[in-house]
Formats: structure tokens, C-alpha cells, sequence
């Protein structure tokens, strides 16, 4: 999925959620840079890449960076889903709220393999803010923001 078929869309998009474009976005629980990457998920990307920690943690390069590596993970343990979109949206849940909390989602759920619109709305037993952002954000991101930036290479969700 990856490489020249990235979905340069979705990752636009999530750019566009999480910060606004804005390089040096602090949001108010201390994550950092355009990706919003918390410090503790920072360090265990550069331990784990080490490319990534040649960047300036600073730099837009090194949160594009991040952001791919950190997607592509996600994405590739999403357990079961029934098309591209759908693994993207897990992909999306876990990165918003945790891998453990879409996993129990999904646990939760009596269609597991749909995330939009069914999955991403269950409660598995997080704070109510904490469940309103996690269920709106891959709807904003695949549903309202990736038909934005589709010039800029495929979606995961809208070709």
C-alpha cells in the first residue's frame, strides 16, 4: 500500500486535522510537530527507525516521516477489515486513540470488519470526549478532508 501508492491523501488530510499545516503545532496534551506525535510515540518511531533520527524532530520532513512510518503500522496490524478504506479508518482509530481501544472496538462490534460509520462509533469504555474526537476523526479525515487533496495522489478511501 505504501510506497508509490501511498495514500498521499489520507496522509494530507490527517496533516490537515491534527495541525493545520502549522510546523511547530503544540496541542494542549504536549503532542508536537504538523503530525501531532506524542514525546513517549516520538522517541519509540526514531528507536525503532533510524533513518527518522538523522531529521530534526522539528522538521516537517521528520513529521511526514513519522507519519508514514507510524500509518503503515497501524494499518498493517489492523486485524480484519473489508476493503482499503475500511483498514485505513482503524489505522485512523488507533492512531487517534490508541491500537488497544480500536481493538476493542472492534471486539465490541457486530461487524468488525466495517469501521466507518459503525466500529469508530462504539464506546469501548473511554471518556465520552476522548470517544466523540476518536469517532469523528477518521470520518472528518477519509470523509470531508481526503476529497481535498486527492491532486496530490491516491486516497485510501476515494480514487
Amino acid at each position: 500500500m505504501w510506497g508509490v501508492n501511498a495514500p498521499i491523501a489520507a496522509l494530507a488530510a490527517q496533516i490537515h486535522q491534527e495541525s493545520y499545516w502549522k510546523p511547530a503545532a503544540v496541542s494542549r496534551t504536549g503532542a508536537l510537530t504538523m503530525a501531532q506525535f506524542m514525546p513517549a510515540t516520538a522517541d519509540w518511531l526514531e528507536g525503532k527507525h533510524k533513518s527518522l533520527a538523522t531529521l530534526a524532530r522539528a522538521s516537517s520532513a521528520w513529521a511526514f516521516y513519522a507519519q508514514s512510518l507510524y500509518m503503515r503500522e497501524l494499518h498493517d496490524r489492523v486485524p480484519v477489515a473489508t476493503d482499503r478504506c475500511e483498514k485505513y479508518c482503524y489505522a485512523l482509530l488507533s492512531y487517534v486513540g490508541g491500537e488497544r481501544w480500536m481493538r476493542a472496538r472492534q471486539k465490541l462490534s457486530s461487524s468488525p470488519q466495517l469501521c466507518m460509520g459503525v466500529t469508530n462509533r462504539i464506546n469501548p469504555g473511554i471518556k465520552a470526549s476522548n470517544q466523540r474526537e476518536a469517532q469523528h476523526y477518521p470520518e472528518r479525515i477519509l470523509g470531508e478532508l481526503e476529497p481535498l487533496y486527492m491532486t496530490w495522489g491516491p486516497g485510501a478511501c476515494h480514487k
